[in-house]
């Protein structure tokens, strides 16, 4: 499932992504859909080489899982 994210988000496919985002909520809390989310996003911001993107990100935790 997060793979499916992964890869949605790579391609900038936003319907691919709400479909992965959709059935991984049919499976997991609100909470961990979250975090996976925030995961896939630094991950890829770190593979594509957004250095700046992936240190926000990890600086500003409180943001992650605002609703």
């Amino acid at each position: 499932m997060p793979e499916d994210l992964t890869h949605a988000i790579r391609a900038r496919d936003l319907s691919q992504a709400s479909r992965a985002i959709a059935i991984m909520q049919q499976h997991m809390s609100q909470e961990r859909v979250r975090k996976v989310v925030i995961a896939c996003v630094e991950q890829l911001a770190w593979a594509e080489g957004d250095r700046c993107a992936a240190i926000w990100l990890l600086k500003h935790p409180h943001l992650r899982f605002m609703p």
